[in-house]
């Protein structure tokens, strides 16, 4: 049985975001218990410290401990568990990927009741591969990873560079790694090789050809003619769409 945790200081807030999740769990018919606590603290003291939680959605501004410290707290004891933030502002961002946020979401009455249910969709059908939690000691700061959240990992020189997706994209650096030595520690279904230099997740590619491929953000990355037609192939198999060639 899956549970839940709620953590807002509106009551108003939580006692919709309770409804929504309520309601499309049911549709899926799945059992769950939940708890609901109006406080960072009462999560802390009634919830982290009695309880194992898979989901946990947490306000990030309340008073006295806010979302952020709750939330670090929770890591101590539950390094896997899925936490989704629920924010009117987007500049915590950063922030949450320091706990491993799994989802962040926006306040905002006309997109939030879709983006809670991509996010439980994505909690409810876990690719342990894809979907794992990692720590990684980046160069700018340590945090936790979902591996689904690295759009491409990117070899220059002697260090890799992460492109992360977010509300905005970011870059950190893993110092003094290479990307053959990165494949063969983590064997990931979805990432394809399609250069020396570049390894990509397969859920942000937009379109290709024989000589690039364009990802969701716009971005634009060489494909090898060594790996050419594997890729190809591949994504082919995958019904990524054709890209048009530069002229």
């Amino acid at each position: 049985m899956l549970s839940i945790a709620f953590c807002d200081d509106e009551p108003i807030m939580l006692e919709e975001l309770f409804n929504v999740v309520k309601g499309y769990i049911d549709s899926k018919k799945v059992e769950f218990t939940a708890d609901l606590f109006e406080s960072g603290e009462e999560f802390v003291e009634k919830g982290v410290r009695c309880r194992k939680y898979d989901i946990v959605f947490l306000d990030i501004e309340m008073k006295e401990m806010n979302g952020l410290e709750a939330a670090a707290w929770f890591r101590k004891l539950n390094e896997q568990s899925k936490v989704i933030f629920v924010s009117s502002h987007v500049e915590y961002t950063l922030d949450a990927f320091k706990v491993a946020a799994f989802r962040y979401i926006i306040k905002n009455k006309d997109t939030m009741t879709q983006a809670v249910q991509e996010a439980l969709d994505a909690c409810l059908d876990i690719n342990p591969e894809i979907k794992q939690v990692k720590k990684y000691h980046f160069t700018e700061l340590d945090m936790f990873l979902q591996t689904e959240d690295i759009i491409y990992i990117e070899s220059i020189l002697h260090d890799l560079k992460f492109h992360i997706q977010a509300e905005s994209n970011y870059v950190f650096t893993l110092a003094r790694c290479t990307l053959n030595i990165w494949e063969q520690e983590n064997h990931w279904n979805g990432f394809v090789r399609i250069h020396q230099s570049y390894l990509v997740n397969m859920k942000y590619v937009y379109a290709y050809n024989s000589k690039e491929v364009e990802l969701l953000d716009g971005t634009v990355l060489t494909i090898s003619k060594q790996r050419k037609t594997e890729v190809c192939k591949l994504f082919r198999d995958q019904a990524i769409p054709r890209r048009k060639r530069n002229t």
